[in-house]
């Protein structure tokens, strides 16, 4: 029999950062980038564009259709939205994408760049939804099952590859501390995510560990979930734990209209700047929080931008993963950061910066994180 959780422990406000008996003692912003999934085996930057380019670029010599069948349906769904009687300017901004993502930094700047082509992001949106649904599908934590998800196969698989675990691993190994199953309304205290992925491993892994190790049905632990506040300043490619409304499972093979209104739920940084509520909740989170750790974040200037805050110069602690980055590209990151969450010099000495993966910063790092 699982455990029950009433509705006002687990729907209180995800304002609301009150004390509690928990492990993270004070506020703690986790910052996440396409590095912090691509440790479950989803694409970075580089590889979504190639992935996108691959599928709208068309298979045919005399066609300007998209070779993937899913992302045609889609486009023509999008057509017929707009009492559109042709799709062919679609299908070009399609070979436009296509052919403009392999010198492109990332589909995300791609879009930004032409924000004002309304034609290009839609058909980028599309695509976007397209390739982190079947990247979801295909990563190290899917499961076509919706029972609790097999941890032991797949701790198993990372042995055999001579890899190690994800940083969720760690993550979830710090937020169940000494916690008590009687306890667990206050299991998220003191946390928030902001994610700039599209996809939901960070809920997928969460959710499908609680049931397990506290041995509930996973749709309890979907909704005790709920109160874990994530933030997808980007939007994400549907909903996955709120199972009142709508739910787009993890890794869904979405087609036509379906996987159009997937594509809709995603943001481009013009428009999420546009956006002030998510945008000043961020900035109010990072404000708030004595401590921030950064995971798999490539620190790019758009994305540095929507974490300025405005408050006085602070002290925090600060960690960040930083694989791959060199020593100079680190001291200016190093120096943006500081701007930009406007840290007290005289007293951050450091902001350690690691060139490593962000599982191996929640191991080596976790104490100084966690009080």
């Amino acid at each position: 029999m699982g455990l029950f959780l009433s509705s006002d422990s687990i729907t209180r406000s995800k304002s609301d950062w009150r004390a509690g008996i928990e492990m993270f003692k004070k506020k703690t912003v986790f910052v996440v980038g396409a590095g912090g999934s691509f440790e479950v085996g989803l694409p970075v930057g580089d590889t979504l564009a190639v992935m996108i380019s691959d599928r709208l670029k068309s298979s045919e010599e005399r066609s300007i259709r998209p070779a993937d069948e899913r992302i045609d349906d889609a486009i023509n769904g999008l057509a017929r939205s707009r009492h559109e009687q042709r799709a062919g300017h679609y299908h070009i901004a399609a070979q436009s994408i296509a052919q403009a993502m392999p010198i492109s930094l990332s589909i995300d700047n791609f879009l930004h760049t032409h924000s004002e082509d309304q034609n290009k992001v839609d058909v980028g949106k599309i695509a976007i939804a397209r390739c982190i649904l079947e990247a979801e599908r295909t990563c190290d934590l899917y499961s076509d099952s919706h029972g609790p998800f097999d941890f032991t196969y797949l701790h198993a698989r990372y042995r055999l590859n001579g890899r190690l675990a994800s940083w969720h691993n760690t993550f979830f190994k710090m937020l169940t501390e000494n916690v008590k199953r009687t306890n667990l309304e206050a299991l998220f205290d003191n946390i928030c995510i902001i994610t700039f992925n599209y996809d939901r491993c960070i809920e997928h892994y969460i959710s499908h560990a609680v049931a397990r190790f506290f041995g509930m049905p996973l749709n309890e632990a979907q909704e005790l979930c709920t109160s874990l506040e994530i933030i997808h300043p980007y939007g994400q490619v549907g909903n996955l734990l709120d199972r009142s409304k709508s739910v787009i499972e993890f890794g869904m093979d979405a087609y036509g209209d379906e996987l159009l209104a997937v594509s809709r739920q995603i943001r481009t940084f013009t428009e999420q700047m546009t956006e002030e509520n998510t945008v000043e909740k961020i900035r109010s989170r990072l404000e708030e929080a004595p401590s921030i750790v950064f995971l798999g974040f490539s620190y790019g200037d758009m994305n540095i931008k929507m974490l300025q805050t405005d408050g006085d110069r602070e002290n925090k602690t600060v960690v960040g993963s930083a694989k791959g980055i060199s020593e100079s590209n680190r001291l200016h990151i190093d120096s943006e950061l500081r701007r930009a969450l406007r840290l007290d010099a005289r007293h951050n000495l450091q902001i350690h910066l690691v060139d490593d993966t962000c599982y191996s910063i929640l191991n080596n790092y976790s104490r100084l994180i966690m009080n």
